[in-house]
């Protein structure tokens, strides 16, 4: 007889928070059955064992040995191909970024009450740029055309890599603006193989009802990762 099996039957009846007549109730058998089987002085037959495990989400074998082996075995088993998984992810991912020669920056760019931030990453041939600007001056001033364009100035030539423009009747404030403009530029094939501070730049140009333009040219500046 598992001597186990009064201490693990006693112990899965009070974590359900149930009484002996309620688990008599639930498996079909009478109250003085279940107190038999607390009390150490039989167990049920295989059946009862069986329906036991499925109601109550244990392992017959645990219900029969009263150990857990098995279980734990396979647990460490479980965690040790998470492990292995997780491990060779790394991997490819070190070998990819290792072959490709990537390159990882911040972007900063403060000029005139614009602030500019983000992320580059980049290898010789395309680059990935991440880029928000916000504008933190007390200016009030509304526009009803505002262009918003991300560029790359290499030696020169220009190339304009992404570009957010506003042309409604309704005016707003650069800041207004600014807040719904978000730069994301995926596989962009730059101009040289190597990006350096003021490469790249974000020119803001806006015109109010009174057709007055104004323009701002905020240089970004590259900071290692």
């Amino acid at each position: 007889m598992n001597s186990n099996f009064s201490f693990i039957i006693k112990d899965l009846r009070k974590k359900n928070n149930l009484t002996q007549s309620e688990l008599a109730s639930l498996l079909g058998v009478t109250f003085q059955a279940v107190s038999k089987w607390e009390n150490g002085k039989s167990i049920p037959d295989i059946l009862l064992l069986k329906q036991i495990s499925e109601k109550f989400n244990v392992d017959l074998d645990y219900l029969l040995s009263g150990k857990e082996k098995e279980k734990i075995k396979n647990k460490k088993i479980y965690i040790i191909i998470i492990i292995l998984v997780i491990l060779l992810v790394f991997l490819v991912l070190f070998i990819f970024l290792h072959n490709h020669n990537y390159e990882f920056k911040k972007l900063n760019g403060i000029c005139n009450g614009f602030n500019v931030t983000g992320s580059i990453t980049y290898d010789a041939k395309k680059s990935s740029i991440y880029l928000n600007a916000t504008y933190c001056s007390d200016d009030n001033e509304l526009y009803h055309n505002i262009s918003s364009i991300l560029y790359e100035d290499h030696d020169g030539n220009l190339n304009k890599i992404s570009e957010y423009k506003y042309e409604e009747e309704k005016e707003i404030t650069l800041k207004n603006f600014l807040e719904n403009v978000s730069f994301v530029v995926e596989d962009y094939t730059p101009s040289c193989k190597y990006y350096k501070d003021s490469s790249l730049y974000l020119e803001i140009t806006a015109l109010s009802t009174e057709e007055k333009e104004v323009i701002y040219k905020i240089p970004i500046v590259f900071e290692d990762c």
